[in-house]
């Protein structure tokens, strides 16, 4: 036997595959946490993005309300309130030209024709008056409580939406931090 001589050779394949395996199963350990880190970081951001998001509509949604209670309630009971003195004052110039009419008509001073129509525009300012006063009550007691309640309602929705976001946003977050450290910890096992 010379120097150098190859005596027995050993089956090593096996090893040299247990070896490859054990690196393989490294990298794909170390990918998958690359993957379970950017997933995580990826989903944070969403989650900062999307609670702005919800926050912009509840702030949203408490100024449409203000501007509502503020602006637009208080500029219809102007309107309103105008509608009805208006009606009211051309109701009442209405009646005192229909009794200077009669009176006028009595003396015959004016046609049966021209008592009529003043009668008639008597009539009309009448139904306008009842009708702004009637616009009052029905803006009072429905149509602003109706758009009190939906106001409040939009509000209250996104409130309630920004509450669901938040809770779901952050279970989503915990399992992908749990999944972040899951990957670790089999990335630990496979050095």
């Amino acid at each position: 036997v010379n120097k150098d001589d190859v005596l027995i050779k050993l089956n090593d394949e096996k090893i040299k595959n247990e070896i490859r395996n054990a690196e393989l199963n490294v990298t794909a350990a170390e990918n998958s946490l690359d993957n379970a880190e950017s997933a995580l970081l990826i989903a944070g951001k969403k989650r900062d993005s999307e609670i702005a998001k919800k926050q912009l509509s509840v702030e949203l949604a408490k100024l449409a309300l203000r501007a509502w209670e503020e602006g637009e309630v208080v500029a219809k009971k102007q309107q309103l309130t105008l509608a009805v003195q208006t009606a009211q004052k051309d109701h009442q110039r209405l009646f005192k030209k229909h009794e200077s009419s009669v009176r006028l008509y009595e003396k015959e001073f004016l046609s049966k024709d021209e008592l009529d129509r003043d009668e008639i525009a008597l009539l009309n300012a009448d139904a306008t008056f009842k009708k702004a006063k009637l616009d009052i009550d029905v803006y009072e007691n429905y149509t602003y409580k109706q758009d009190e309640q939906k106001k409040q309602s939009d509000l209250q929705q996104a409130i309630d939406e920004l509450d669901r976001a938040q809770d779901r946003l952050a279970s989503e977050l915990s399992n992908l931090t749990a999944t972040v450290s899951a990957r670790k910890d089999q990335r630990s096992e496979e050095h």
